[in-house]
This record gives C-alpha cells, structure tokens and sequence, in this order.
C-alpha cells in the first residue's frame, strides 16, 4: 500500500517537474522570440497605416535590445522615415550598413518621399549606402527632374557620377547629362541677358566635358559661349570660340563664320 502511494507521489513529482520544465522553456522562448514577435507585429502595423505604433513598438525594442540587428536597425530606420522624423533617421543611419537587395522597395519608397521633401543631405548619404542595389543612371536622373534648381540637380547627378566610379560607360551617361543641362541653363540666363551666369555655367560645362575627353557637346559650348561674347561686344573672344566649335565639327559654327566672312 505504501508503495503504490510513493510511486503516486513519485508520479506527481515527475509531472510537475515536467509541468515547470515546460512552462520555464516556454518563458525563455517567449523572452528570446520578444524581438522577433515584435517586429513581426511592427511590420503587420506598417502595412495597416498604424505609423505612430509601429515606432512606438520598435523603440521600445530597441531601448530592450542588447545585441547587434540589423534587421531592427533598418526597421527603425525605415519608420523614422515614415514618421519625417528625418534627423533621427540620419543618427540612426551612422550605424547601418550598405542596404541590400531584399530592402530596394523600402529604400525606393524612402528615396521618394526624402525628394518630396528635398532632404538632400540625408538622400545624398542614403545613396552611398545604396551600390549593392545596382541602380542605373536614369534613377539619378530622376532624382535630379524633381530639383527646383541646376544647384541641387548637379548634386545628385555628382553623386550618381561617383555611384558608377567603377562602370565609366554609365558616368559618362550622367556626365553628358549634366553638361547638357548646364548649357540649357546657361541659354535661360543668356535669354534675360544675365551673361555672367551664362558663362558661368557654360564653363562649368566644358571643364567636365574636357575632363570627359569627348562629350558630344563640348563644340555646343563653344558656340553658345562665342555668341554671349559677341553679345557683349567682346568680338575677339566671340570669334575665337566660334571658330573652336567650328574645328569641332560644329555646322552651325560653320554657317556663321561664312556669313561673318561674307560681310567683312
């Protein structure tokens, strides 16, 4: 009798250390899988709109974390964006690296709304962050489109320049881009008779197209730069840089000189 009511007992203890076994598992997986969990839950925020408790959940986390993510860096990252809590996300980007394949949505969502926003310096920093997304020149194009000025678009096609430092063929893309954009803007101002930003901007111009060795506009430089001389009376200068661009094979370089010749 005795020893059926110790086996019941010993039955009894096995269970509850079986029952504890389980329960504290059950505490450390729920401690360990906090961080996951939340994000998971950050995220189901995000998609729904939820911006303000998706940041308030992911900061808590971050407080808690005491080991290096990643995954929770970028999440946090991404939020702040969200939220235009621009110079927090700029503090946090310090401690992020290079940005991956698997978040170019993110990132192009996020590049989107710094533009809007013209966050240039945090944009510009985030493209350096960017090459391993392989993006192509017209992506900085576009960036530079929504600029208000030839100022803030030469940043970017710069920094897109630099992007392809190793893919020479795809800077020269952006080069003759912006060459070509700073003899328009130079036409603008040559158009108001502001002469020293035209020639401001068309020397801009043939520096990069020299330094380029070959852009197809460099005899446009010349001509335009000829006939802003010419309209300042400059006469000798004017001639010089037309006769440049008609070395370069420029035809309407060319048709100009025989009509200056023809009435001397």
């Amino acid at each position: 009798m005795l020893g059926k009511y110790q086996k019941k007992i010993n039955g009894f203890l096995v269970l509850g250390l079986l029952v504890g076994v389980l329960i504290v598992a059950g505490i450390i997986y729920y401690v360990s899988s906090y961080e996951s969990r939340s994000l998971s839950i950050a995220k189901r925020y995000l998609a729904e709109y939820k911006t303000e408790k998706a940041l308030n959940l992911i900061e808590r986390v971050k407080l808690q974390s005491k080991k290096v993510n990643p995954e929770l860096d970028f999440l946090l990252f991404y939020t702040y964006i969200k939220s235009s809590e621009f110079t927090k996300a700029e503090t946090l980007l310090k401690d992020i690296e290079d940005f991956n394949e698997h978040e170019r949505e993110a990132i192009l969502e996020i590049v989107a709304k710094l533009n809007f926003h013209n966050e240039n310096k945090l944009l510009l920093k985030i493209l350096e962050k960017s090459h391993d997304l392989h993006f192509e020149p017209e992506f900085f194009i576009n960036i530079s489109k929504k600029k208000d000025n030839i100022v803030a678009e030469s940043l970017f096609i710069e920094s897109g320049v630099e992007y392809f430092v190793e893919e020479p063929d795809k800077a020269k893309i952006l080069n003759n881009y912006l060459i070509k954009r700073y003899i328009e803007v130079a036409q603008i101002e040559q158009g108001t008779k502001n002469y020293f930003r035209a020639v401001k901007y068309l020397e801009k111009a043939r520096e990069k197209a020299i330094a380029q060795k070959g852009s197809p506009y460099q005899s446009e430089i010349y001509l335009n730069l000829g006939m802003i001389y010419r309209s300042q009376k400059k006469y000798e200068k004017a001639w010089e840089h037309i006769q440049l661009s008609a070395k370069l094979g420029n035809e309407k370089a060319k048709d100009l000189i025989k009509h200056l010749q023809n009435k001397s």
